[in-house]
């Protein structure tokens, strides 16, 4: 059960068999502990399916869907229909989160009474490494303030 100030993760996946665990133990590794992930398996034919339910049985915060191949944006929409959360993060299968990340976003929107938090990605060129991290908040205005 989620509670108040939950996170509703969306992980659209699409062969993903070679970077889908290290994207879901990204997320299993947060600081902020009260997330739910959503993984959408857009018609994999690798492994990918296997390592998702896998996941899913070792991980009560973890649901797993299988669609046939869309793309990612009806990937995406589908997971959205099933998110529970308070507020909507992504995270592709070939990216991977840095562990305080939720947690900086949490407390960034709480203290700043935002309605969006935006991300940037980090690069390590050597060995072709994508992470997701937390940069700036930048939606303040509110209805009232329109």
């Amino acid at each position: 059960m989620l509670s108040a100030d939950s996170i509703s993760i969306i992980m659209p996946a699409f062969n993903a068999e070679k970077t889908i665990t290290r994207a879901i133990e990204s997320i299993q590794k947060q600081t902020y502990k009260n997330w739910q992930l959503i993984i959408v398996n857009d018609g994999s034919k690798d492994a990918t399916q296997e390592i998702i339910q896998q996941k899913c049985r070792e991980d009560g915060r973890i649901e797993g869907y299988l669609i046939e191949n869309s793309g990612p944006s009806c990937a995406r929409n589908y997971a959205l229909e099933h998110a529970k959360g308070k507020w909507v993060a992504f995270c592709d299968a070939d990216d991977w989160f840095t562990e305080e990340a939720l947690e900086t976003m949490v407390m960034a929107m709480h203290g700043d009474s935002c309605q969006l938090c935006a991300c940037y990605y980090t690069s390590n060129c050597d060995n072709n490494d994508i992470a997701v991290s937390y940069t700036h908040l930048r939606a303040h205005e509110t209805e009232a303030d329109l």
